[in-house]
């Protein structure tokens, strides 16, 4: 037996024997399996576009980002701007040399960008409640069965969101998150991470949504937060998820 199917038939063993998870079928505890498998990954290319948003929902200000990332050997991600647009103008020569300044002092842009497993971590499952939806709804082709989570965080509080699971393979393709309590200042907030496959078969994170409502200056706001990522390599054994 290959080593990633015992693996796989161990983590369903574990989940199987959790009794908070009673209330899960097999396609999420599939999907907890499918995740433990996928190797760490980090984009090398990554696009945020911040806007603030009027109250009709129209851009009030906006901010885009593009940024090389490199990591070391033991897989800490350092960012460099390629690309700056503020409300459109190319600001990239200001960036880059805010960014070098910055460098220079000693402040080097380091970054966190694994994105970790989420409601699918195995060890997380005695902290995290499921229940089906009893729905189902095509996303990016493919027909996906919808879950309500809720993970206790402990002192940090809950999560609790939706999730999206590829009806035939049990992987993720959407998931929706809400925290619990919300950042100070924030109002709403709402993250949504958007999965599929790489041009090398792994699974990722190919977008992530941080969208919601805060108070900005005595003035509330909404705000939008795009992220993209792409050409992804897999990080070294000692990174941590």
């Amino acid at each position: 037996m290959r080593r990633s199917t015992f693996v796989a038939a161990a983590i369903l063993l574990l989940l199987r024997s959790v009794p908070v998870l009673s209330q899960a079928d097999e396609l999420w505890q599939r999907a907890v399996a499918f995740m433990a498998l996928q190797p760490r990954l980090g984009p090398q290319q990554v696009v945020s576009r911040f806007e603030l948003l009027k109250s009709d929902g129209t851009v009030d200000h906006s901010r885009e980002v593009h940024l090389r990332v490199t990591y070391d050997d033991s897989g800490n991600a350092q960012t460099e701007i390629t690309k700056v647009l503020e409300d459109g103008q190319d600001v990239t020569a200001q960036a880059k040399e805010r960014q070098a300044r910055s460098q220079g002092s000693g402040k080097g842009r380091s970054s966190n960008l694994q994105f970790g497993l989420g409601p699918f971590d195995p060890e997380a499952q005695q902290r995290v409640r499921v229940q089906s939806l009893g729905q189902t709804k095509v996303i990016g082709g493919r027909t996906c069965v919808g879950y309500h989570f809720e993970e206790d965080q402990g002192e940090k509080g809950k999560t609790r969101g939706e999730a999206w699971l590829d009806a035939a393979t049990a992987a993720p393709t959407c998931v929706v998150v809400e925290p619990d309590p919300l950042p100070k200042r924030v109002k709403e907030m709402r993250t949504t991470l958007l999965y599929g496959q790489d041009p090398n078969g792994h699974w990722v994170t190919r977008e992530m949504i941080v969208e919601g409502k805060a108070s900005f200056l005595l003035m509330k706001k909404g705000f939008r937060n795009v992220m993209q990522f792409a050409e992804f390599r897999e990080l070294p054994p000692a990174a941590k998820r």
